[in-house]
């Protein structure tokens, strides 16, 4: 007989360790089947968190949902293209003046 604890293995979820939040949906679907590691983020995130993209690194492309109402109070939800980066892609640098803001 098998017994239950009736806790769930959590698998590793694909996040942004900058905002750490977990990327839910399709990205998730996206970035997890890349089985190379579950941090992504944005070009400018990852500067923010003091580390640089490495030269001649590609992004993966997702489409990241922007919820919001229109003039009559209805939801909506818009998609825009964003480009994620692994933090294998990335190391930690100086980095310049000129892109801090």
């Amino acid at each position: 007989m098998i017994e239950s604890t009736g806790e769930f293995e959590r698998y590793d979820v694909p996040t942004n360790p900058v905002t750490g939040r977990e990327y839910k949906g399709m990205q998730a679907n996206i970035l997890g089947s890349l089985n190379t590691c579950n941090q992504f983020a944005g070009f400018k995130q990852w500067l923010e968190a003091g580390r640089v993209v490495k030269k001649g690194q590609h992004g993966i492309t997702i489409m990241m949902p922007l919820t919001g109402q229109d003039e009559n109070g209805a939801t909506k939800t818009k998609f825009m293209k964003r480009v994620v980066f692994a933090i294998e892609q990335t190391e930690v640098g100086i980095v310049d003046l000129f892109f801090s803001t």
